[in-house]
């Protein structure tokens, strides 16, 4: 089987660190330079940002990472659902659920993964206990899965039929 995922961009993560070294040259220059109150007092409400986007730069860019691994060098498998919930948070609008799963890799027992994952809206209505669905699966680490939407998408009766 054939992973149809596609490869995260560096962009996001890139943008992130290089506002928070704009952020964090600011304020050194700031500081050092001798500049008016107003534009020092900018720079010292604005100091805290720099580390936050280097922070968050660096989450992210581990996220891309570890989801171009998987893209990359994941095994294509089949999870069988056994479990939705739903969680009190939202991705760009969409429901994110807790679901969990049994699967099935060709070498391995089946067992058990959950994972957390904002769905297409189209194809939610298909998620249901019993249903199989497409993933991908981190050989080195089985419990980490990612779901293969687009494989899911192009299934002729959608996940599990």
């Amino acid at each position: 089987m054939e992973t149809s995922l596609p490869r995260k961009s560096y962009l996001g993560p890139t943008v992130l660190a290089v506002a928070g070294v704009l952020l964090l040259g600011f304020l050194l220059v700031c500081q050092v330079a001798d500049v008016p109150r107003g534009l020092w007092v900018t720079s010292l409400s604005l100091s805290p940002w720099g580390p936050i986007c280097l922070i968050v730069a660096f989450l992210v860019a581990r996220h891309v990472r570890k989801v171009n691994r998987l893209v990359d060098h994941g095994i294509a498998a089949r999870a069988t659902v056994e479990s939705i919930d739903s969680t009190s948070s939202s991705i760009n609008g969409r429901q994110v659920l807790r679901i969990g799963m049994s699967v099935t890799v060709d070498e391995l027992p089946e067992y058990p993964v959950t994972v957390r994952n904002a769905p297409p809206y189209h194809l939610v209505g298909m998620l249901r206990p019993g249903a199989s669905i497409p993933v991908v699966v981190d050989p080195d680490t089985p419990e980490q899965v990612l779901i293969d939407w687009k494989r899911a998408e192009r299934e002729p009766s959608g996940p599990g039929l």
